[in-house]
């Protein structure tokens, strides 16, 4: 896993349908599709930055390609990996901006399938990356993130906005 410091973000992973990035002990997944290798780069970076930092918070931002129902495997390893999750995370959000009807559909399927799994880590679906950072910062206020919340949103904020990149783009 190659690892581009940026100086306060880090690019821990792109390539697979996923961009991760590092800020501090938060990872942000950028989520165009949704596969295997993808799934297990979110792994290897989850547990990266927990023997970094400790305790970590995790905020997946889900772009409309990525809206379809993986396959069980896929399916399954996901399970898998956000099981693993759960035992390091002080909190997860996922962020859907997609507007109008189609948008608050999907955000309120994640809303209840994020109540219906009962996990022990705090987790919230929002419209807004901006909205969901700030949400992740109150849930450890003596993180360093709380003092670069400003940057961190624009930062996120420009991860959830920009267009996405052709897959196969980074894939080598």
């Amino acid at each position: 896993m190659s690892i581009l410091d940026t100086g306060f973000g880090r690019v821990l992973h792109e390539r697979h349908g996923v961009s991760i990035h590092g800020f501090y002990e938060l990872m942000v997944v950028v989520y165009q599709s949704i596969s295997l290798p993808g799934l297990e780069a979110v792994s290897a970076a989850q547990r990266q930055l927990n023997e970094q930092h400790g305790r970590i918070a995790g905020l997946s931002i889900l772009r409309s390609e990525a809206l379809t129902r993986p396959e069980p495997t896929v399916r399954a390893y996901g399970q898998t990996i956000s099981d693993e999750f759960d035992g390091m995370a002080y909190a997860s959000a996922v962020v859907l901006n997609e507007s109008g009807m189609g948008g608050a559909f999907f955000r309120s399927v994640l809303t209840g399938i994020h109540l219906a799994s009962r996990r022990p880590v705090p987790q919230r679906v929002f419209a807004s990356s901006d909205e969901a950072v700030a949400w992740i910062v109150s849930k450890n206020p003596a993180s360093q993130l709380a003092g670069r919340i400003v940057e961190l949103q624009r930062r996120v904020g420009h991860l959830a906005q920009a267009g996405p990149r052709p897959m196969g783009a980074r894939d080598r």
